[in-house]
């Protein structure tokens, strides 16, 4: 049953609801509630569900459990711990208890607790909560467990994921529980907006393994679903449509504009939206598009990446791609940058246990960014064999920022897009794009889900004229061409990986329990503390 139409919750909504800011319900049938606040820089987050024993929320990385933050509330003793984990396992208590639990309520099939902690406790046990606000910026993915044991025991199928933006809008008591608005419903409530579906209508999957499928799209056809004619908008932001009989073939999907009459002719095209499972609606920030129709692209190549690799037949797909518009113009252009191996130019070579560094160089930069660019979004996309993804951003020999997948979990994200603000890119910037692989069947890199990938996009504005946006390994841009260095791995060697995720710190701030819920406060108490401790060791020796 949904825990919408449990009474001992809702009178607790009633009681305890506007001391919250937000809220949502994990899970399919909405089976776990979550209420927050931020507030000088402390979360406070509560947590309902149906249950007797226990009930465990992570904020987890890449939609699962390996790199998840967790906090475990067991009902038997009233107490909430602090845990991560590694793997889907029993996860790791921390040895730094960041978690307060501020007060709880268990009553029989009922559990509520009410906790409290730093945005960023700097803790590498933790995941650090990010300013997600921006529509643009993807949201943070949670993580649910539950049971009726006294102790914390395999769950079975007492789970529930959610993705939730920590940072965003308020809604107000009569909107509890609130479900973020699809973009495609922020766009039908806007005059000047409308929305297109480019479907594949009724196509039968191959029996083959993998199957690369195009589907081509008109300027008429869109027209024809109410897109404005003989002008030009910007397309606003992109959904997958899921056909829920075949949605478990579709692998990924890639859409393509061309500026040509005719994509699946046209040499002239660009990636404009590419989806996979566990990806996010994309929503483009507030002065930024991609244009469509007149002075834009006038014919789309749909590219759907079909795995069947059970060669079952006639199963029939009616999947597709939604595009949001806007008439009224924005101010920027956008376009995507892929850089790693986004050809897949190692196409047959054997993976491998291994680390693979491709290097952008920045010549490519140097000779298509005319201006500064900003980066919305940065994605990145691996396989089953996949461990760990890092994309650094490099400026006169030195690293200047890094997006990092510590724990990549195909199995609940086919690409993982980065909760971080925007930044920006200048002319004669480089990238290292690092993929780090285990793999003991002999994988190899290629186009199939069986196959190895290491991609990563980045959205940014203003597009540049030119520009194919491609960084890639063996590229026939001597510009853009990327070396690679490869280095055999030992994951059961610590360090192999460079994660920093889960690693023990050698001691804890003191007193927590005595001292508000600031980390700079607390790092402050210890240091002064330390300071104490070492006048009285001098006033001692004296």
């Amino acid at each position: 049953l949904s825990l919408s139409d449990s009474g001992a919750y809702s009178a607790w909504s009633f009681q305890h609801g506007n001391d919250y800011e937000h809220s949502s319900f994990l899970g399919n049938d909405n089976e776990v509630a979550v209420h927050w606040k931020i507030n000088d820089k402390i979360l406070y987050l509560a947590a309902a569900v149906e249950a007797n024993g226990w009930l465990g929320i992570g904020i987890a990385e890449s939609g699962g459990m390996p790199g998840a933050d967790i906090a475990m509330f067991t009902a038997s003793d009233n107490k909430l711990v602090d845990y991560h984990a590694l793997s889907y396992s029993r996860p790791i208590e921390d040895k730094c208890q960041d978690w307060t639990l501020v007060r709880s309520i268990v009553k029989p099939g009922l559990i509520i607790f009410e906790a409290k902690r730093d945005l960023s406790t700097g803790d590498p046990q933790d995941r650090k909560i990010s300013n997600d606000s921006d529509q643009s910026t993807p949201s943070h993915r949670l993580i649910a467990a539950w049971g009726d044991n006294d102790d914390v025991t395999y769950h079975g199928a007492n789970t529930a994921t959610g993705q939730i933006r920590f940072f965003g809008k308020a809604n107000s008591r009569q909107d509890i529980p609130l479900v973020q608005p699809k973009q495609s419903e922020i766009v039908n409530a806007q005059t000047d907006s409308g929305e297109v579906d480019l479907l594949v209508n009724k196509y039968v999957i191959p029996e083959d393994e993998t199957t690369y499928a195009d589907f081509c799209f008109s300027l008429n056809e869109l027209e024809a679903q109410g897109l404005p004619k003989n002008s030009t908008v910007h397309m606003i932001g992109a959904e997958h449509i899921a056909d829920m009989d075949t949605v478990s073939y579709v692998h990924h999907i890639i859409l393509w504009g061309s500026t040509d009459h005719d994509a699946c002719k046209s040499y002239k095209e660009s990636m404009i939206y590419a989806w996979a499972p566990g990806a996010e609606t994309l929503t483009f920030p507030s002065e930024v598009g991609i244009p469509l129709g007149e002075l834009g692209y006038k014919s789309f190549r749909f590219t759907v990446h079909y795995n069947n690799p059970e060669n079952i037949p006639n199963n029939v797909d009616n999947s597709g791609v939604r595009l949001m518009y806007t008439s009224n113009l924005r101010k920027y252009d956008a376009a995507i940058m892929a850089t790693g191996d986004p050809l897949v130019s190692l196409e047959g070579q054997i993976v491998g246990t291994a680390q693979y560094d491709f290097s952008c160089p920045s010549s490519c930069t140097q000779k298509y960014l005319r201006q500064d660019v900003t980066v919305f979004q940065e994605s990145m996309h691996m396989h089953q064999s996949g461990l760990r993804m890092v994309n650094k951003q490099i400026r006169e020999g030195q690293v200047l920022r890094q997006a990092t997948v510590d724990f990549f979990d195909y199995k609940a994200q086919g690409v993982y897009s980065s909760v971080q603000e925007s930044f920006v890119l200048k002319s004669g910037d480089s990238f290292e794009t690092s993929c780090y692989f285990e793999d003991g069947e002999d994988t190899n890199f290629g186009f199939g889900t069986q196959d190895e990938m290491c991609i990563t996009f980045l959205y940014y504005y203003p597009a540049m004229p030119n520009f194919h946006g491609f960084c890639g390994y063996d590229f026939f841009d001597e510009k853009c061409s990327t070396t690679l260095e490869r280095k055999d791995i030992d994951v059961n060697v610590e360090g192999d990986l460079n994660r920093s995720f889960g690693i023990e710190i050698d001691s804890c701030p003191i007193g927590l329990e005595d001292f508000p819920d600031s980390s700079a406060v607390r790092w402050g108490v210890k240091v002064v503390a330390g300071v104490v401790v070492s006048l009285l060791v001098y006033v001692l020796e004296l």
